[in-house]
């Protein structure tokens, strides 16, 4: 990605539907740099998909 771009550190960029060009974002309203919550989100999106294997 751009070194510009906010998404690589925004908690929502996995599931973000906003744009599908995210190397050129330099502002967005939904925008939350929160890096705890983001790797919350990421365990939990990896476990469920787990889950569903088992």
């Amino acid at each position: 990605m751009n070194r510009i771009t906010i998404c690589s550190n925004c908690m929502y960029m996995v599931d973000c539907v906003l744009t599908k060009q995210k190397d050129k974002v330099w502002s967005c309203s939904e925008y939350n740099d929160d890096h705890l919550k983001n790797e919350v989100i990421i365990l939990n999106a990896v476990k469920d998909r787990f889950m569903n294997l088992v």
